[in-house]
Parts: C-alpha cells; sequence; structure tokens
C-alpha cells in the first residue's frame, strides 16, 4: 500500500537546527565537510547519482561478499528493531530486514531528509513500525536516544553499511563511544569496513587520482557544472597513516578554500580488529573479502557488542 507525503513526514522525527541547515535556513556548521555534501535535495540527488553508476563498487550487494558476510554475522539475532546509520535509499538494509525471522522496526538515522524519505518508503512495506529521525548522528545532542527509548525494541541491531564508518568527518572513536553509550545488553553494532590489503599502496589507490572520478561523483563533490577542467584545477589529494587505528587515510580537498571535501579510511584487518576491541567492544564477528588479483583492496563485515 503506497503511503502519502504527509504520512512519510510525520515518521520522520526532526532535530529542527538539522532540519533548518537542510533547508538553507542557518549555514552549514563550520566542522561539516563529507556531511556538507549530502545537504539538500541536491545532495541526495548526487549520492544517488553516484551509488546507482554501473561502476560504483558497491553498488552489488554481493561485491566482495558483502551480503553474505552481512547475513552471515547476523544470522541467530533476533532484533527487535534495526537503526540504519546512514541508510542512503535503504536498499542495503532491505536485506537485513528480509533476513529477520520476525517483522522488526525500523528507523533510519540521517541528516538528509530525501534519502530519510526514500529509505522509509522502501523499506515500509517489509518492517514493523518504521521511522525516520532527521540529526546529524557523529553529534548527535540525544535525539536519537530519546527516539530509540520511546521507539525502539530491544534488542536494536545498529547498521552502518557501504563502509560510512571510513568517511566520518570526525574519526572513529568519538562517534563510536556514542553509541556504545547507547547500547544495552543484547544490542549490536554491524558495520563494514573498507580494506587495504596486503597489495595497498598510494601508487595503486584510485582516490588519490583525479582521474578515476565519474562524472556523478565530481558533481557529488563539488556540485552541478563540475566540468573536466574545473574538477582537476579544484580538486587536492592528501595521504597519511592514522596513529591510533593505522588506517590508510586519504583527504579530498578543496585547493581555492582548504575545505576538506571527503575522507576515506582504508583499514587493515587485523589492527582496526584490535583497535576496535580496544575501545570496548566484543568483536562477535569478522569476516573479509579481496578484490583479486592483487588484493589491494576489500570489505570487511564486522558485529560488534558490549
Amino acid at each position: 500500500m503506497s503511503t502519502t507525503r504527509e504520512e512519510e513526514e510525520a515518521a520522520i522525527l526532526p532535530d529542527e537546527r538539522i532540519a533548518a541547515v537542510g533547508r538553507g535556513e542557518v549555514a552549514i556548521p563550520a566542522g561539516w565537510s563529507s556531511r556538507a555534501l549530502y545537504v539538500g535535495e541536491s545532495g541526495a540527488r548526487h549520492w544517488l547519482s553516484v551509488v546507482h553508476e554501473p561502476g560504483y563498487p558497491l553498488r552489488d550487494p554481493d561485491a566482495l561478499g558483502l551480503r553474505g558476510h552481512r547475513l552471515a554475522a547476523i544470522a541467530g539475532l533476533r532484533p527487535g528493531t534495526i537503526v540504519s546509520l546512514g541508510p542512503g535509499d535503504g536498499s542495503a538494509d532491505a536485506d537485513l530486514l528480509a533476513a529477520s525471522q520476525d517483522r522488526p522496526g525500523y528507523i533510519a538515522v540521517d541528516l538528509s531528509r530525501p534519502l530519510l524519505e526514500a529509505a522509509i518508503e522502501r523499506l515500509r512495506p517489509i518492517a514493523g513500525p518504521v521511522h525516520g529521525v532527521l540529526c546529524d548522528f557523529e553529534e548527535d545532542g540525544g535525539l536519537l536516544g530519546e527516539v530509540l527509548a520511546r521507539q525502539a525494541c530491544r534488542p536494536i541491531l545498529f547498521a552502518m553499511l557501504g563502509g560510512t564508518l571510513g568517511n566520518l568527518d570526525g574519526g572513529e572513536a568519538r562517534f563510536l563511544d556514542r553509541i556504545r553509550g547507547l547500547m544495552q545488553p543484547g544490542d549490536a553494532l554491524l558495520a563494514d569496513l573498507p580494506l587495504a590489503g596486503p597489495g595497498w599502496s598510494v601508487e595503486v589507490e584510485p582516490r588519490l587520482r583525479a582521474t578515476a572520478y565519474t562524472p556523478a561523483f565530481r558533481a557529488f563533490l563539488l556540485g552541478d557544472g563540475a566540468g573536466e577542467g574545473a574538477f582537476e584545477d579544484r580538486v587536492g589529494f592528501a595521504h597519511r597513516r592514522d596513529a591510533d587505528t593505522a588506517a590508510e587515510v586519504i583527504e579530498v580537498t578543496d585547493r581555492p578554500s582548504g575545505r576538506r571535501l571527503l575522507t576515506f579510511r582504508r583499514y587493515r584487518r587485523e589492527a582496526i580488529l584490535e583497535w576496535l576491541a580496544g575501545r570496548g567492544f566484543r568483536v562477535a564477528f569478522a569476516r573479509s573479502s579481496f578484490a583479486p588479483p592483487a588484493e589491494a583492496f576489500g570489505m570487511g563485515v564486522v558485529l560488534l557488542t558490549t
């Protein structure tokens, strides 16, 4: 059964500050880099154009075994609610809901209203009660916890799919500490991890080369009208090794302003699992696959409990 626009809007619980940013009524916060790319109708449209490109690495849910690894990770779990952190259009979450023995509730969390609406529309037919939380989950002011207390049925399965953990503006530690604070016994966090394999090097990393960015990704970074020359001239790249997680960190910047646009992190499998355990999580499941033949890139799936 189709839903009306009014029903979808009623299902979205907003942080009014984030809602005002999305409407263009207040300035984008100074600390936002990748988060700024998703703001408004144009941000959502550009991102969906990226993920729907035929060549997008994670467009196929079976790429690098992601679908199988995710389903293996949650086998035997019976979540009362799935809380998706950055759901995109909800397509990746559909597999989790379809695999659930019961009909769990679904809460999508994002700073983009258009993406929340897309996820709600896709997941409503196969989920239990569906809600959206319009907030910044990196620096949530408490709204998410309030919504979970009112709307979630425990145990909760938190999900951060598609490698979003590697793109966080503020890094992993503060975010994971916040999520761990929301978790109760029986809850779990399912996360995809972009991985650097033994064949990874700066020379083979495509995100350090302007020529590797598709027209859709260029428009996502710079907005409409980002032509070939404009992109080559405006965008800069830098690499560093993170001292805490040992991740390979690629930063994309806007040269004229010096503003960081996006961060990519490629984790080393054993190092990130050890680091996660050191943050107070129990690694209940960990599995990964790498792209042959050089094994420079891979994706891992972890299930974390407290």
